[in-house]
């Protein structure tokens, strides 16, 4: 029996006597697995290794996979807050150039627009995110 196995039946007949009440068996049985070099702490929802048994090659993919799984999530979420950043400091962009652009034409200041022309070329660079060309019409 490896040393593994030996912990692991300990732990088993140890919650069996705990489930049971027998707290001196318990005990006993505790003694010996400290003795093992593995602590064991006393939960409510029933007993919790602390130390001295090392993880099985499973264990330890299964660890390093939720670890991982934590970081994607990290940076899933980290994405997710530089483009709301982004779309937000966009938005407000689009704001003041339409600002901008009513103030510019009702002081006579960019006379081949109209306040039509510069929501339209507004709403032209919120849908592509480029700045457009200006055009000159002669008509």
């Amino acid at each position: 029996m490896t040393r593994r196995d030996q912990i692991t039946s300990l732990l088993a007949r140890r919650a069996a006597a705990r489930e049971a009440k027998d707290w001196p068996h318990a005990d006993a049985l505790r003694e010996q697995l400290a003795a093992l070099g593995v602590s064991v702490r006393d939960t409510k929802a029933g007993q919790v290794v602390m130390s001295g048994l090392e993880p099985t090659e499973a264990e330890q993919l299964r660890i390093r996979i939720n670890s991982l799984s934590r970081k994607l999530d990290l940076e899933k979420h980290r994405s997710a807050f530089w483009e709301r950043q982004y779309n937000r400091i966009s938005r407000q962009k689009d704001v003041e150039f339409r600002k901008f652009a009513e103030i510019a034409i009702r002081a006579g200041e960019w006379p081949s627009l109209t306040a039509d022309d510069a929501q339209t070329r507004a709403e032209t660079r919120t849908a592509d995110n480029s700045t457009p060309q200006p055009t000159d019409d002669p008509s």
